[in-house]
């Protein structure tokens, strides 16, 4: 379910922004920004209002005057609002500094008003479910508005929910409402763009959809008379170069194609005029258009406003003003020397790739010659295009290895203990599964997917990793019988499974989770793994288990400190080639709530037989890692990221 991947926003977003009051002051005149970049084309003006550390951009809406934009603050969860003049957020909701400790609930998108006193938003709950809420724009005022049940024998929430905006008198929120497929009943997943009360909850579907797509916006026209919505424009269209604008009368009728492609047409919203605004890739550029509209019809050809706006994340409307997000930096594979018998001897990161390209998730081969990782290497209209490239390390040279026969998302690629194959999760003929896929002839060959496994487990949330002669599978499960998580070993070849330890009084959906970063060592004698006690947000054991007998040695403890604010630090391992040590990242002991250093994640080398850990240097929060061969090197994929708020204003 694409929305319980937010929770990896923990560990993927910077934090530290201080928390002020709302101010009450009159609409701020953005033009006074210090930070402002005018850029006039013809009528209009685009002008940069903020520049920050890793601001949201996914579910944000900016006030009616345009001075705040809402937000998620990942270091409790609470929804906040960012003030693009003075870069300053506040919490609204009531998580407050103890957030991840009191529970593991969280703030989605969120949307202004159209006065602008109250914010409706997204919670996801502890229960595991979703809600939409009300909040006034003080904080004031919370109260639930439409609660998903849970079933309690399958554990699946009845829909989730994607947040549009509101109506324009504030009575109603338009939502669009997922539904799972049923196979007691036989249906299909659906989506259904529905008006809901913002007092009981009374709702009503104004349009069913079967698509899976994201970047979906719907919006009502500001009279209130029609629904504006984007969808694919035939049924299997790509939605990366087929996705069209339908407009249809809020009260009821059939909807009128207003903006059609061969091109992908995304909706922005309405302007007070009764023009609509959409995003789109139409004549070789990324842009925002508008067309006109009359009675629910197009009023002639869309007008490009503004051209060659590359890969932008829409927030809304404000008056007359288009807001909008772009990221500036971005993850990126670097290399770093390292002595393992030297203290403080990890050496600076140096990228290997261009500036522009996103890159990640770093793995040596096995015989140490070559690196693989993913890069990211535009943007079509939100969709990320992933490229698997293969670095050599004698010449330098870099080759393309993308496979046209997997449909392949950018996660983390496996080597083969020959370094002659690879394994993939991707699609291949519509078919998910892991694929093997041999880099010299180019074959594919089927690899066992975790709900292949014999043992009956509920294994949503789990934690899994192969060996790496790739003969065995460990995972953790949910026991239905008991609730209790257990750790696995499932021999490939064989088929048989085997239960390692278990983990008393902990599920596998209760966040912190029990176990977190399974990491087998090299000789497949021991699983390394990262545990949370009940009461911590954070990692704060590291547990080696016997794979021949369950036994469990804590190599690793730390007491969770209520009083400072962790760094997240990645929670996966890394074995030396010996298997005789882990390589752990811990937060510097130094940290404080207030701002984290550069480098708040400190490196230790802990050997198995209890001696003393080392100290290797520091790395920065959110970095993922692997160990080269010869334990001299260290692969890292870093997550610095910024962005900035534009607006975009046009003159009619």
């Amino acid at each position: 379910m694409k929305k319980l991947l937010i929770l990896l926003a923990l560990t993927l977003t910077l934090a530290g922004i201080t928390g002020v009051g709302l101010p009450t002051e009159d609409p701020v005149d953005l033009e006074a920004s210090t930070l402002a970049d005018d850029v006039a084309t013809e009528d209009v003006v685009t002008r940069r209002v903020y520049e920050g550390p890793a601001p949201n951009f996914w579910g944000t809406n900016a006030s009616p005057d345009g001075r705040y934009v809402t937000q998620t603050d990942w270091t409790t969860g609470d929804l906040a609002v960012l003030d693009l003049l003075t870069g300053q957020q506040r919490r609204l909701t009531g998580k407050k500094d103890d957030g991840w400790v009191e529970s593991y609930a969280y703030s989605e998108a969120a949307k202004f008003s159209p006065e602008g006193d109250r914010i409706a938003y997204v919670w996801y709950t502890e229960p595991g479910t979703y809600e939409l809420r009300v909040v006034g724009a003080d904080g004031t005022g919370p109260h639930t508005v439409l609660r998903a049940a849970m079933d309690a024998e399958s554990q699946w929430i009845e829909w989730w929910p994607d947040l549009h905006g509101w109506s324009p008198d504030g009575r109603h929120l338009l939502a669009t409402l997922w539904y799972a497929p049923s196979a007691t009943t036989g249906t299909a997943s659906k989506g259904e763009i529905s008006l809901i009360s913002a007092e009981d909850g009374s709702l009503e579907v104004l349009h069913t959809t079967h698509e899976d797509r994201d970047n979906r916006f719907a919006s009502i026209s500001r009279d209130g008379r029609f629904l504006a919505y984007d969808e694919l424009a035939s049924e299997g269209a790509d939605p990366t170069d087929d996705v069209d604008v339908f407009v249809r009368p809020l009260s009821g009728g059939r909807p009128v194609r207003v903006v059609k492609g061969p091109s992908t047409d995304l909706v922005i919203g309405w302007t007070a005029e009764g023009d609509l605004l959409f995003y789109s890739n139409r004549e070789l550029t990324e842009g925002v258009w508008r067309v006109g509209m009359t009675n629910g019809r197009a009023a002639g050809e869309p007008e490009l406003l503004k051209g060659d706006l590359w890969g932008i994340q829409r927030v809304g409307l404000a008056g007359a003003s288009l807001i909008y997000g772009i990221p500036t930096a971005t993850p990126k594979v670097q290399v770093a020397s390292i002595d393992m018998d030297r203290a403080g001897s990890l050496g600076p990161l140096t990228p290997i790739e261009p500036t522009l390209r996103r890159s990640r998730f770093p793995q040596w081969s096995p015989d140490g010659q070559k690196l693989l990782y993913w890069v990211s290497e535009r943007q079509r209209m939100g969709q990320a295009v992933h490229r698997l490239m293969l670095r050599s390390l004698a010449g330098g040279e870099t080759q393309d290895l993308t496979p046209t026969v997997i449909d392949a998302p950018a996660r983390r690629p496996l080597w083969s203990p020959d370094s002659r194959k690879i394994l993939l999760n991707g699609s291949r003929d519509g078919q998910e599964g892991r694929w093997a896929y041999d880099l010299e002839n180019g074959t594919v060959e089927t690899f066992p997917r975790p709900r292949e496994m014999g043992i009956e487990f509920d294994i949503r949330g789990s934690r899994r990793a192969l060996s790496h002669d790739w003969a065995n599978l460990y995972y953790t499960g949910r026991d239905p019988a008991d609730g209790i998580t257990k750790l696995v070993r499932r021999e490939i070849a064989s088929g048989r499974e085997r239960i390692l330890t278990t983990f008393p009084g902990r599920d596998i959906l209760s966040y912190p989770r029990a176990v977190e970063g399974l990491t087998p060592s090299f000789d497949d004698r021991h699983v390394a793994l990262a545990m949370n006690e009940e009461d911590s947000p954070f990692t704060n054991a590291y547990v080696v288990i016997s794979t021949a007998d369950g036994h469990e040695t804590r190599l690793w403890e730390q007491p969770f400190d209520p009083d400072r604010k962790y760094a997240f630090c990645s929670f996966a391992a890394q074995w030396t080639r010996d298997s005789k040590a882990l390589l752990i990242q811990w937060p510097d002991a130094a940290a404080t709530r207030d701002a984290l250093s550069a480098t708040p994640c400190q490196v230790y080398q802990v050997p198995l037989s209890g001696a003393e850990p080392v100290a290797l240097g520091r790395l920065p929060e959110n970095t993922f890692w692997d160990l080269h061969p010869d334990g001299r090197r260290l692969a890292v994929t870093t997550s610095r990221s910024r962005g900035e708020f534009w607006i975009l204003e046009t003159d009619r």
